[in-house]
């Protein structure tokens, strides 16, 4: 059953995340084609794993800047793991960085800018909560990176795998640390 819940929130997720970017490439004349045939396969992988090192890297930071945002992430990832197992959440993490890189740095950030894009990114992620803005706030520091990555290579399969490999790292890393107590 979790698993069927899993597969439907990817389903309609991705198509939302999707559609809408198809839609905002449409009415600026761009082709969502043009973005996701990817270029040099080993070399995207390699930036996508410089991003991901660049995200944990960030988040580290990040938790000395705010001594409660690793609480943010642990409920986070415990309310998930209470919907579906951690391997459905660690799919639904990673398939999530699709729809959202090809929204937002696909087809927001070349009209609205990287930083501006990276805001709304942010923000997607619990910054209507006001006790969430530190996890918010963080979110968007790292589609500040994820959107440097794709302006620098064009690829925007180098922030899809640098995004997916983070979300993976960040699920596992917590359900090990709530597992263990």
């Amino acid at each position: 059953m979790a698993f069927r819940r899993v597969l439907m929130m990817i389903i309609l997720s991705q198509a939302g995340f999707i559609s809408i970017a198809a839609l905002i490439m449409y009415l600026s004349n761009e082709s969502l084609a043009n973005i996701i045939v990817p270029g040099s396969g080993l070399i995207i992988v390699l930036y996508g794993l410089l991003v991901t090192i660049g995200a944990l890297l960030l988040v580290g930071a990040a938790y000395i800047l705010f001594p409660s945002l690793k609480d943010m992430g642990t409920r986070i990832v415990e309310d998930g793991l209470r919907m579906f197992g951690k391997w459905q959440l660690v799919l639904l993490g990673v398939t999530a960085a699709i729809g959202e890189e090809i929204l937002f740095r696909g087809a927001l950030q070349p009209i609205i800018g990287i930083i501006p894009a990276s805001i709304l990114f942010g923000f997607v992620h619990m910054g209507w909560q006001k006790d969430m803005w530190p996890y918010s706030a963080t979110a968007a520091a790292i589609g500040i990176l994820l959107g440097l990555a794709y302006q620098y290579t064009g690829e925007i399969w180098v922030s899809i795998i640098g995004h997916g490999l983070y979300n993976m790292v960040a699920i596992l890393h917590t359900a090990k640390v709530i597992e263990e107590g």
